[in-house]
C-alpha cells in the first residue's frame, strides 16, 4: 500500500473541496428554482370546463392566470405548449441563454426567403427565435428593463376613456416593479415590492461600464434614466435580475399562485383550435401525450400564444383573412386581417477588437471559477445580465416632430466575431444560432447591437396548410423599406463615434475592418457598402408584434378592440405582444407584462392600481 506524498494529498483535498463547492452550489441553485412556489405543480388531469381558458404560458399568459387566479370564484386552465422552466437549473442564471434554435424550447421557426435582407444566410431564411416553454421569452430575453418611451404610446388607438394612453398605462407599469437600487427607489418613475425585479448593472465585472459611461460624457451626452421623463439619451441601464437570477414570469408570476385550487397549469398542451359556436368562443382542442382533448370556457377563452402562435391559432380556427382560409378549405368564421401588419425589429451586431483582453468570451465566463463564484455567491460573468454594460437610445429621424428614440446601441462585453462566421456561412453549415450565440473564443473585445426600434416596414403571417403541427409562413418583410436602412445606417456611423473617444482609444477599440466579400464592388466604409453589409447581415432581434392588431371600429387592419376582445366574436381575447400596434422602443417584456394586468383588470371589472394612478398623476402634472 503507497502512501500518498503531501503534494499528492493537497491536490486530492483540493478536487474534493472544489467538487464539494460544485455540488453545494448546484444544490442552492437548483433550491432556488423551487423556492418560489414549495407547493405548485403542473396538472395531470383537467376539468371539462373552466371560466377562463388561456392558451400560452408565455410571459403575458403567466402574468394573466396568477391574477385571475386571486379571485377564488373563478377557474382558470392555463395550457402551455412548451415543458416546464424548472426541468433545468440554469434556465434562470442569466448569462445562460436556454434558447438555441431547433431546442426542446424553441419552436424552430425560419422565415420565407427574404427579398431584401438575410441574402447571408442559405435560401436567405433568417431563424425566428421564439421561446417554448413555461415562461416565453421572459427566460430568453436579454434581461434589460427599458419600458420604452410615453411617445410611443401616442399613437395606440384611442377610445372615450383612452383605455391605452400614457397616463393609463404608466400605473400598471408601476405596479409590476421592484426597483432593487437604492437611489432610485423613491423616484417618481418607479416603484417597490412588485413582482419584476430591477437592478443595475454588475459592473463589477468589467471596466467597461465606466469606459462607456465617460465616452458619453465626452461626447456630449447626459445620462438619463430612459424610464423617467425623457427617453432621448444615454440610458442608466436596469436589468431584471435579482440575487443572481434572472427573472421570469412562470417564476415570479405562475409559481406563487400554482397552489391555490382555482388554477390549473398542464404542460406539453398544443392548443390545435378555437372551439366557436354561433359567433361565441366555447372551448379549445388541444393535444397533450399524443391524445386530442376538449375542453369548455364558461366565460372566456383568452389567447396568449404570442405573435406567432396567437395569429396561427386564429386562422386554423377560422378566423381569418376569407380568401386565404377559403383556399385551404377552413371554415370561414370572421373575416379579419389577422397576421397582416406583423412587424419585428432588425438588429445588427457590430464586432468591436480591442487590443488587451476586457470583455468576456467563451473560457472566462464557463470556466471552473466561473461557475464556483456563481454557485456560491450568485455573482460573476453568469450572474451578469447578457454581460451588458451600457446603453443608448437615439433619435435618428431629424424629420420627426417627437422626440422619441427609433434606434438603440447595447453596447456587450461579450465578443462576437459575427462577420467572421457570415464569411463562412456559404462554406459550410454554420447556423444563425451560432452568428448570435452568446459568446465565442479567442476575441478579444466587445460587440455593440444596433437595434431599429420603429421599422416603417411590414410582413405577414400566413398558413400553408390546415395542418395545425405545420409552421406557419413568417414574412417579417425586413428593411423592404428604404427609411429603416437609412436609420440603420446613421446608427452605424454613430455607434463608431464612440469608438474615436478618450476612453476607447486608450484600448484601440475598432470595429472589425475585414472587408466582407459580397460587398467589395462598392467602397468600403461608404453607405452602399454599409447597406449591403446590411442587407446580408442584419436579423430580427426576436421583439415581434403587431399580428393581431387593437384599433378602434374604423380600423380596417384591427383584429381586436381597445378592450382586446376580438372583432364580431365573443368570448374571446387575446392578451399578447400581438395586439401591440406599433413596436415599442425598448424592451418587450415590461409592455407585455402591463398588457396582461390591465387585462387582468379589464376582465375582473377590477381597479388594481388606484395607489400608482396617484402617483402618475402626480408625475403627468410636473410635465
Amino acid at each position: 500500500m503507497r502512501y500518498l506524498t503531501g503534494e499528492e494529498l493537497r491536490k486530492t483535498l483540493g478536487w474534493w473541496l472544489i467538487l464539494s463547492i460544485f455540488a453545494a452550489g448546484v444544490g442552492v441553485t437548483y433550491m432556488r428554482t423551487l423556492d418560489s412556489s414549495p407547493f405548485g405543480y403542473v396538472t395531470t388531469k383537467t376539468n371539462a370546463t373552466y371560466d377562463y381558458v388561456i392558451v400560452g404560458g408565455g410571459a403575458s399568459g403567466c402574468v394573466l392566470a396568477s391574477r385571475l387566479s386571486e379571485d377564488p370564484r373563478l377557474s382558470i386552465l392555463l395550457l402551455e405548449a412548451g415543458g416546464e422552466e424548472t426541468d433545468n437549473m440554469w434556465n434562470h442564471v442569466p448569462l445562460w441563454n436556454p434558447t438555441e434554435h431547433g431546442s426542446n424550447v424553441d419552436w424552430g421557426y425560419y422565415t420565407r426567403p427574404q427579398k431584401y435582407a438575410c441574402k447571408s444566410f442559405k435560401n436567405r431564411k433568417c431563424q425566428f427565435a421564439q421561446a417554448k416553454i413555461l415562461g416565453g421569452s421572459s427566460l430568453t430575453n436579454n434581461m434589460i428593463y427599458s419600458r420604452g418611451s410615453k411617445h410611443d404610446f401616442i399613437n395606440w388607438p384611442r377610445d372615450k376613456m383612452n383605455t391605452w394612453s400614457w397616463e393609463n398605462v404608466l400605473p400598471y407599469f408601476l405596479k409590476s416593479e421592484d426597483m432593487l437600487e437604492e437611489e432610485m427607489k423613491f423616484s417618481d418613475y418607479h416603484s417597490v415590492n412588485g413582482r419584476l425585479p430591477v437592478s443595475g448593472p454588475a459592473s463589477e465585472v468589467t471596466k467597461l461600464h465606466d469606459m462607456f459611461l465617460a465616452s458619453a460624457r465626452e461626447l456630449k451626452y447626459k445620462p438619463i434614466d430612459c424610464n423617467g421623463k425623457e427617453s432621448v439619451g444615454i440610458c442608466r441601464l436596469y436589468s431584471t435580475v435579482k440575487d443572481g437570477e434572472r427573472f421570469s414570469s412562470s417564476k415570479d408570476f405562475l409559481r406563487l399562485a400554482m397552489s391555490r385550487p382555482n388554477l390549473h397549469v398542464s404542460t406539453h398542451s398544443i392548443v390545435i383550435k378555437v372551439l366557436i359556436t354561433r359567433g361565441k368562443a366555447v372551448g379549445v382542442e388541444y393535444v397533450r401525450n399524443g391524445q386530442k382533448r376538449t375542453v369548455g370556457a364558461n366565460k372566456e377563452v383568452i389567447l396568449s400564444a404570442g405573435s406567432i402562435g396567437t395569429p396561427q391559432l386564429l386562422l386554423l380556427s377560422g378566423v381569418g383573412p376569407k380568401q386565404q382560409l377559403e383556399q385551404l378549405k377552413i371554415p370561414v368564421i370572421n373575416d379579419l386581417p389577422v397576421g397582416y401588419n406583423l412587424q419585428e425589429q432588425v438588429t445588427y451586431s457590430m464586432n468591436i477588437q480591442t487590443n488587451t483582453s476586457i470583455g468576456v468570451d467563451r473560457e472566462q465566463a464557463f470556466n471552473t471559477v466561473s461557475y464556483l463564484q456563481y454557485l456560491a455567491f450568485g455573482r460573476g460573468w453568469l450572474a451578469a445580465s447578457a454581460g451588458i454594460f451600457g446603453n443608448a437610445q437615439l433619435k435618428m429621424d431629424a424629420g420627426s416632430k417627437v422626440n422619441t428614440p427609433d434606434l438603440q446601441l447595447t453596447f456587450s462585453s461579450i465578443s462576437t466575431d459575427l462577420s467572421a462566421k457570415i464569411e463562412d456561412q456559404t462554406k459550410t453549415k454554420v447556423t444563425q444560432t451560432a452568428l448570435r450565440s452568446n459568446v465565442s473564443s479567442h476575441i478579444n473585445g466587445f460587440t455593440i447591437h444596433i437595434d431599429l426600434l420603429h421599422p416603417v416596414s411590414r410582413g405577414t403571417l400566413s398558413l400553408e396548410s390546415n395542418n395545425p403541427f405545420m409552421s406557419p409562413t413568417i414574412d417579417p418583410n425586413y428593411l423592404s423599406n428604404n427609411k429603416d436602412v437609412q436609420i440603420m445606417i446613421k446608427g452605424m456611423k454613430m455607434a463608431t463615434s464612440f469608438l474615436s473617444t478618450e476612453p476607447f482609444r486608450a484600448i484601440k477599440a475598432r470595429a472589425h475592418d475585414r472587408p466582407y466579400s459580397p460587398c467589395i464592388q462598392h467602397k468600403i466604409k461608404s453607405d452602399a457598402y454599409t447597406e449591403c453589409v446590411l442587407r446580408h447581415q442584419a436579423v430580427g432581434n426576436g421583439r415581434v408584434t403587431s399580428s393581431c392588431s387593437m384599433g378602434t371600429e374604423n380600423d380596417n387592419r384591427a383584429v381586436v378592440d381597445t378592450f382586446l376582445r376580438v372583432r364580431n366574436i365573443s368570448s374571446l381575447r387575446i392578451v399578447d405582444a400581438s395586439v401591440i400596434p406599433h413596436s415599442v422602443s425598448g424592451e418587450l417584456l415590461p409592455t407585455k407584462i402591463m398588457i396582461a394586468e390591465k387585462a387582468s383588470d379589464m376582465i375582473r371589472g377590477y381597479e388594481s392600481v388606484r395607489l400608482f394612478r396617484k402617483q402618475a398623476e402626480r408625475i403627468l402634472k410636473r410635465g
